[in-house]
Order: structure tokens, then C-alpha cells, then sequence
């Protein structure tokens, strides 16, 4: 379409991004026309961002930053600049002011992590008849936006993630966002996405859900070193299910309150032998390969979401009845597995809640 249209500016989300990178003619394909590619709405991976660039050195690539709460909030990248500053948005723009603080509103230096604020003169937008939300988000006309990010000596503003999405991993902070650049590096991922689950030990714990490239035959062990390799342990993925698409809504975010809901509903119990093996007899075909167990077959997001969720009224009572209809008549406590035996348990992939 690029090379029929000619256009100037192109929008994607990651995930289009991430698509288009992977096509087998994006090496050959004539994008000269392209002076301007903002790719919006979520973090962009590194590697894609540098793929993007590489292929269109003379267009600025950028990851874009807003919000419908800042309206016009806008930070800019200059041509060529995306690659002397990975992970950046750019620099805010006037007369857009940012602020970095901690937890108790103070302001952060350059180079470390904390809330973002951002103001523009005048007056700034409300919800819609609740000022109860407007006012816990708005602080003398400063925009609590929720999203960790850091300021660099040059300026430069980089999103690290989400406050909510931070994964505390036995005392950790583990940023989402960094594990899914580094998975998203390797040659056969396609998408990832990272959510914390509940440990009994450790408080959370990591998982990774993947989308492999087409025809990649990479194995959950293959990603696990392949992160290993680039991080620090306690940011290494314990469990990593491999699946044929992730949740999205209609603009390419992913939703991990939906993958986040799924994978809890399925962390590994005394039941989870018996669920597999229900889940495995019963279901349709396609399916999706788990890491505790590659040999184990489950439900892919499709047959999951029609026959497992309940809808947004109800989104735990469909998993309710299928816990209920496949446990064994007579399971109890003696059923449930040890926590050092359960990376030997086999329990199916989820992939969506």
C-alpha cells in the first residue's frame, strides 16, 4: 500500500509495527516516500523501532506519547534522533512542562524513575460529570498520568511502564516493559507481553505470553536463555506460554487485565493435572504449547473466550463453573502440589482471561 499511495506520514500501533517488520517483503519494499512513521498507544520495542529506522533512514521514527486527559501534550523526536535515544518519546514540547516525582510528589532528578506529570497552560480538561476522578487526577492544574518515566540530562523523556504494571518479584521492581523489549529482540517473537501472578513465596512472580513469528519452531526453554542471557535472573520469565494472539481492544493495546485474570485462574493447584486432561479431550482444535509442560495441550484465546469467560459483568464466574465441572469428585488438599514439584506439574496455557 506504501509503495502504491506514496505517503508522507504514517500512524501504526506497536503491534501493526511489529507486523509489518516481519513481513517477508518488508526488506524489499519502497518506502522512500515516508518523511514522518509515529508509531503510538504503547511502548515500542527497541529492535522494532531500529528495523523501522534501518529501513527508512531518511524519515524520523518515533514512539509517540498522549493522552486523552493532556489533549495537546505533544513531545517530538528529530530525524535521526530515535536512534541516539532508544526508548525515548522525544523531547516535550513547549509549552507542554513534564515533571518527574516520587510517591510523595517530590521532584526527581534526571535519569531516575517516577510519576509523570504534565501541564499545559489554561484551564485543563474534566471527566464527564465526575469530579471525584477529575480531582484525584488533576493536582493545581498538574495531570497525574500514571506512567513511570525519566527525563535524561538532554531533555529526553522515556516511559518505562505503567504504575500499575510494576511486578514486585520478591522485593523487585520489575518493569513489564523491559522484559517484553528483550523477548521481542529474539528472531521468532512476534509479540510479548509480561504480567505479574501470584507466589506464595515471593509475592509475585513473572509471566511472559508469546506470539512467534510464522513458522518459528522457538520453544518457551529457547526464549527463557534467550533472556537469561540479556538480564538479570530475578527479571527472567518463570513462565512463558506460547499462543496464536494477544487480547487487544481497538486501538492495538494489549489487554493484561485479561491476560493477568486468565493466568491466575490457571496457576498450577492439586486440580491442575485433571483439568488438562478434561480440557485436552473436550476442546476443539488449535492449541497453544505450555511451559510446564510443551506436551500438554490447551485451549487457544478464541475457544477459551467463547467458552470459558463469562463477559465484563462476570468476568470470573465462567472460570468458576469450568473449575467446578472438571475437578475430581472427592479432590481435596492431599490432590494439591508441593511448590517445589509444581515446575513439574503440567496445568494448560492460558492466554486470555
Amino acid at each position: 500500500m506504501v509503495e502504491e499511495l506514496r505517503p508522507q506520514l504514517v500512524f501504526l500501533v506497536p503491534s501493526m509495527a511489529q507486523l509489518i517488520v516481519a513481513h517477508p517483503r518488508f526488506a524489499g519494499a519502497e518506502l522512500s516516500s515516508v518523511l514522518i512513521c509515529a508509531v503510538g498507544s504503547a511502548p515500542l520495542a527497541p529492535s522494532t523501532l531500529r528495523a523501522l529506522q534501518e529501513r527508512m533512514p531518511e524519515a524520523a521514527v518515533s514512539n509517540s506519547y498522549g493522552m486523552t486527559e493532556a489533549g495537546q501534550a505533544f513531545c517530538a523526536m528529530g530525524k535521526g534522533e530515535s536512534l541516539e535515544h532508544i526508548g525515548s518519546v522525544g523531547k516535550p514540547m513547549a509549552p507542554l512542562e513534564v515533571r518527574i516525582v516520587d510517591e510523595g510528589g517530590r521532584d526527581l532528578p534526571p535519569g531516575e524513575v517516577g510519576e509523570a506529570l504534565l501541564r499545559l497552560p489554561g484551564r485543563h480538561r474534566e471527566y464527564y460529570r465526575d469530579p471525584e476522578a477529575t480531582a484525584s487526577t488533576w493536582n493545581d492544574g498538574w495531570l497525574r498520568t500514571g506512567d513511570l518515566a525519566c527525563l535524561d540530562g538532554d531533555g529526553y523523556l522515556y516511559i518505562v511502564g505503567r504504575k500499575k504494571d510494576v511486578i514486585i518479584r520478591g522485593g523487585n521492581n520489575v518493569h513489564a516493559a523491559d522484559i517484553e523489549a528483550v523477548l521481542c529482540e529474539h528472531p521468532g517473537v512476534l509479540e510479548a507481553a509480561v504480567v505479574g501472578i501470584p507466589h506464595e513465596v515471593l509475592g509475585e512472580d513473572l509471566a511472559a505470553v508469546v506470539v512467534l513469528a510464522p513458522g518459528t519452531p522457538t520453544t518457551a526453554d529457547q526464549l527463557r536463555e534467550h533472556c537469561a542471557t540479556r538480564m538479570a535472573d530475578y527479571k527472567v520469565p518463570r513462565s512463558i506460554e506460547i499462543t496464536d494472539e494477544l487480547p487487544k481492544n481497538a486501538t492495538g493495546k494489549v489487554l493484561k487485565a485479561q491476560l493477568r485474570a486468565g493466568l491466575n485462574s490457571c496457576i498450577p493447584t492439586g486440580r491442575a493435572r485433571h483439568r488438562a486432561q478434561h480440557l485436552s479431550t473436550s476442546a476443539p482444535s488449535g492449541w497453544v504449547r505450555s511451559t510446564l509442560g510443551d506436551d500438554v495441550r490447551a485451549p487457544t484465546a478464541r475457544w477459551r473466550d467463547r467458552h470459558v469467560r463469562s463477559g465484563p459483568e462476570e468476568p470470573f464466574h465462567g472460570r468458576a463453573r469450568l473449575q467446578r465441572r472438571t475437578a475430581p469428585a472427592g479432590a481435596s488438599h492431599r490432590h494439591r502440589a508441593h511448590p517445589s514439584r509444581l515446575s513439574k506439574a503440567r496445568y494448560p496455557a492460558t492466554t486470555t482471561g
